[in-house]
């Protein structure tokens, strides 16, 4: 999607390459870490042309089996962090956007909202239920805040940035 809208902004010779991985973590002690995906591979080998990293990862580290406080996923994202700034010239730090669980209209569970998955898998498993919502949706945030600024790094808040907010909050 990001070449798609570089192309409509009428840049040119610009190469975007999506590393992203579902599923994946940050944290290295978990069933599918980033760094041991191709992706990783593959940002490795176009090192010489990386200007720009937009890094997103903490979404599935804040499941209940790898969270554990948020410790050891705010070390192993700096380091990440850190690793992928040896290879492009600006990192910025994309804030994974809040699952609603645990209100009537979360995205997972409302199968007629833009973007619903159109189950309660989130919500009612892996990342716990109402009571541990606060962990996805503002202990993760917070952590990626923080390691963003004790790196010097600029963030992207991607709801707001698809508009989601907004759409919301005009309805």
């Amino acid at each position: 999607k990001m070449k798609i809208m570089l192309d409509h902004a009428g840049e040119q010779n610009i190469q975007t390459y999506n590393l992203g991985v579902s599923g994946a973590t940050a944290q290295s002690k978990t069933d599918r870490p980033w760094k041991e995906q191709g992706a990783y591979e593959d940002l490795k080998k176009h090192s010489a042309g990386c200007d720009v990293g937009i890094v997103m990862l903490g979404t599935n580290d804040a499941k209940l089996a790898y969270w554990n406080g948020g410790s050891n996923y705010k070390k192993e994202y700096k380091a990440l962090l850190e690793d992928i700034g040896e290879t492009c010239s600006l990192v910025l730090v994309g804030l994974s956007p809040p699952s609603e669980c645990g209100v009537p209209d979360c995205r997972f569970g409302n199968p007629d909202k833009v973007g619903s998955l159109g189950d309660d898998t989130c919500c009612a498993d892996a990342w716990g239920g109402p009571d541990e919502a606060h962990i996805i949706n503002e202990d993760l945030p917070a952590i990626q805040r923080a390691v963003a600024k004790e790196l010097g790094l600029a963030t992207i808040p991607f709801r707001e940035a698809i508009g989601e907010c907004l759409r919301r909050n005009q309805n």
